[in-house]
């Protein structure tokens, strides 16, 4: 029954993996009949976001989008025009207020529809600048108290050392996780996230968008997140991170049926994505297009869904995740990737005492990657920690802690 499930589950990540393929095909075969055609299909067509697409056409985001663009009363060089606006990141309503504003709606029906399209579309935009603003400035807050928890927070109590079994309250931790779901995921919606920090840098390196400072400025921001404390921001900050957290937490499949995925696999496919990503978004091979825009479950937290593969993704991903940690992370997203060429070097992280080790692997059991057994056997380059605490929670003679990598404990005797 084990290999059974095993095999089950093996499967199911294949078809993951595999799953984006037609969309990709679709979006670079796809027929340009345009009058026909519906918003959704020619923001999947051109490979935009349909919510984009529609500001850059005068409409409002929340526009119904699966109505013909000729019942929108758009044209074929009014799309021309919006999907040019799109490409450069300029998507304000009044690139798009154009002359067939009120075409095929209906004169001043259409102006109207038009007006309050413009008005919705600088009221979302608003809002969205203001949850930007509050995310930003509350991140390096919330994985502050994260940081001092697993150095210090998780480990005494009253200025005693805990005993090993009561340390890092797994309470505590998943309180925390639920939160930063509630308000970075679904309160503040699909962006900003460390993710789209990277995705859109690149982006604007290959002209989507102008001023690639500003995206550089965006990624040196997480990036210091994630070497203030290895890997802190996609571990403890990060809302599908901690979405996928909290469904491995639950008790839905057995430990011994769950799957730990070999990293130097992961790496390879994450690797290959993010070189197709950049042989695409920079059109080597033709039209510019963004791979990850068609699997991006992060749409999910802004009820996004304008490609089938985009919910085809959050479902495997949902999943997935009790029986694998962290599916997107490990074998997708392109932040976790760049993120642990940066682990060597983070400031804080796990540290073991080889001096102390007892060898019983209670760690390495408890590691749901290959982070805590490659460090156990001293790999120069080993497997990416997410800084989850549960290693440390385990260790009998207390031989592993989270400290200050300046101050490493004692080496491993072996490479």
């Amino acid at each position: 029954m084990h290999g059974v499930i095993k095999t089950v589950l093996l499967a199911s990540l294949l078809w993951f993996v595999s799953m984006p393929m037609p969309a990709v095909v679709h979006a670079l075969t796809a027929a340009d009949d345009t009058p026909q055609v519906t918003l959704a299909g020619a923001a999947c067509h051109y490979h935009v976001r349909a919510g984009d697409l529609a500001e850059a056409l005068g409409l409002s985001r929340q526009v119904d989008k699966h109505r013909t663009l000729k019942e929108l009363g758009i044209g074929t060089r009014d799309l021309e025009t919006a999907l040019k606006s799109v490409a450069i990141g300029e998507t304000e309503p009044r690139r798009a207020m154009h002359r067939g504003a009120g075409r095929g709606l209906g004169g001043g029906a259409g102006r109207g529809y038009g007006a309050a399209g413009q008005n919705g579309t600088q009221g979302h935009q608003e809002r969205q600048v203001v949850r930007d603003a509050y995310c930003y400035l509350l991140w390096p807050v919330l994985l502050g108290g994260m940081l001092w928890w697993l150095l210090r927070g998780g480990r005494f109590e009253d200025g005693r050392l805990l005993p090993v079994t009561k340390r890092y309250a797994p309470l505590a931790g998943r309180a925390t996780l639920l939160l930063v779901v509630l308000f970075f995921g679904f309160a503040s919606g699909k962006s900003p996230n460390p993710m789209e920090a990277l995705v859109k840098y690149f982006k604007a390196l290959a002209g989507f968008y102008e001023g690639a400072w500003k995206y550089f400025g965006v990624l040196m921001f997480f990036t210091l997140l994630s070497i203030v404390g290895n890997k802190l921001i996609c571990g403890w900050g990060c809302p599908l991170g901690a979405l996928q957290e909290l469904l491995y937490d639950l008790p839905l499949v057995r430990r011994r049926n769950r799957l730990r995925l070999p990293f130097r696999w992961t790496m390879l496919l994450r690797t290959l994505l993010f070189g197709g990503f950049l042989v695409f978004t920079f059109g080597l091979f033709g039209r510019k297009w963004v791979l990850y825009h068609g699997i991006n479950p992060f749409n999910l937290f802004g009820f996004e869904f304008d490609l089938l593969s985009i919910g085809a993704v959050v479902v495997a991903v949902l999943l997935l995740a009790p029986a694998v940690y962290r599916p997107f992370c490990q074998l997708v997203c392109p932040f976790g990737w760049y993120a642990w060429f940066f682990e060597k070097a983070s400031l804080t992280g796990i540290r073991i005492d080889h001096d102390r080790c007892i060898g019983c692997g209670a760690c390495d059991r408890a590691c749901p990657v290959e982070a805590a057994g490659d460090r156990l056997s001293g790999k120069s380059w080993p497997a990416e920690c997410y800084s989850c605490a549960r290693c440390l929670r385990v260790c009998p003679v207390d031989a592993i802690d989270y400290g200050p990598r300046w101050r490493q404990k004692s080496e491993p005797s072996g490479e």
